[in-house]
């Protein structure tokens, strides 16, 4: 390749040559991903996890106590998935912010936020049990809240507790 005609069509060839790869690549490159939470009729399982894998997603976490699985699949593949039958509903996968907080039922019945307002318990001897006596789940509870001190015992004896 001595003469310079020659050396500018290998140029122009090999740059001809290198969009072609490029735009061949950019054509065959994997459709982005989108992270989705995945609502189930049941609890997830391996179907379920599997059934994601099929469709080219990858299962970021299955919610041991909630019919949740977050995931990750590609755009085109949502839809499909949101078809299956075992699947409640597709949604994005967002960050969510507390803008406001309510006071819990149970807070409120009992005054909490009232007494908070003139003690916090300092110096406060108190013991909260939660014993299902009545199951008979735990027999030697009985026992244990016969040698209890204090008024705690009676308290929980004029309630309903026998010993």
């Amino acid at each position: 390749m001595g003469s310079p005609h020659l050396r500018s069509v290998a140029r122009v060839l090999i740059l001809a040559l290198a969009i072609c790869i490029a735009a061949s690549a950019a054509a065959g490159a994997a459709p982005a991903k989108e992270r989705v939470m995945v609502g189930l009729v049941d609890l997830p399982g391996p179907a379920d996890v599997a059934a994601i894998r099929a469709l080219g997603g990858t299962v970021h976490t299955a919610y041991a106590h909630f019919p949740l699985l977050a995931a990750e699949l590609p755009a085109p593949v949502i839809a499909r998935l949101a078809r299956n039958p075992r699947v409640r509903y597709v949604e994005p996968d967002q960050v969510r912010y507390a803008v406001s907080q309510t006071l819990p039922w149970g807070v409120d019945h009992i005054d909490a936020d009232v007494a908070w307002s003139t003690t916090q318990g300092a110096g406060a001897k108190l013991a909260i049990l939660r014993i299902l006596l009545h199951q008979g789940k735990t027999p030697d509870a009985r026992e244990s809240l016969r040698r209890a001190p204090g008024a705690l015992l009676g308290s929980l004896l004029n309630h309903g507790l026998s010993p």
